[in-house]
């Protein structure tokens, strides 16, 4: 009976430990037993040396793994987390293959014809002024685009001067001549046509005549350039 009684303060004595040690994190408990009463002394956390008489004993905690419990059921869906920031723009992208050549589209409406271009250059010759004009000054005929001054009346008889409305961009090539209307007086006098050009006027005189103004002759002109 007393043997009995030793035993069950024993054990009360290690649950009182264990009771202790719940809160910690200990798992192994190490103690003595006497070999005739069963005493425990020494109960730690920590190996400890027994007597002679004593026989070293030792408490795991931790019993082996249970089986896997059943899979519980699905918790609740959490609220979404807030948006994340815009990413950085990516690289650009390589070149496409050139597409194919679309069908030729409809023929398109006749455009308005244009405008009439400058007159072009005739065997080389770009301008022509020319002119018949009276022994007075007065124009008889031509082109249109020159003026005549009659030098007679500033003291300079038998001179003329033939003015381009338009100059040349140079001296032009001018060819004078007399311009006799009906029958030529008989006989008729011998004269010279003597003359200077520029590109704004032709100036030219009679000479080596021997009669007077009333026989001035009437001249005709070509200028080109």
């Amino acid at each position: 009976m007393k043997m009995k009684k030793l035993l069950v303060v024993s054990g009360l004595v290690l649950a009182v430990f264990i009771a202790a040690i719940s809160e910690t994190s200990a798992q192994t408990i190490y103690g003595c037993s006497n070999n005739k009463t069963g005493v425990l002394r020494g109960l730690s956390l920590s190996p400890v040396t027994c007597r002679k008489t004593e026989t070293a004993m030792t408490w795991i905690l931790t019993g082996a793994q249970g089986p896997q419990g059943p899979t519980g059921p699905q918790g609740a869906q959490g609220v979404a987390g807030p948006t994340g920031a815009t990413g950085a723009t990516g690289a650009t992208g390589a070149a496409g293959a050139t597409g194919a050549t679309g069908a030729t589209g409809p023929k398109g409406d006749t455009g308005a014809t244009g405008a009439t271009g400058a007159a072009g250059v005739a065997n080389g010759i770009s301008k022509v002024v020319h002119g018949i004009v009276n022994w007075n000054g007065e124009i008889w005929a031509g082109s249109g685009d020159f003026a005549v001054i009659d030098m007679h009346d500033a003291g300079l008889a038998w001179a003329y001067i033939v003015q381009f409305n338009t100059p040349f961009s140079a001296a032009p090539s001018c060819m004078v001549a007399p311009y006799v209307v009906g029958a030529p007086p008989d006989p008729l006098p011998p004269y010279a046509l003597v003359y200077d050009v520029s590109p704004e006027f032709l100036y030219f005189y009679q000479s080596n005549i021997a009669f007077n103004e009333e026989r001035r002759f009437s001249f005709t002109f070509t200028c080109v350039q």
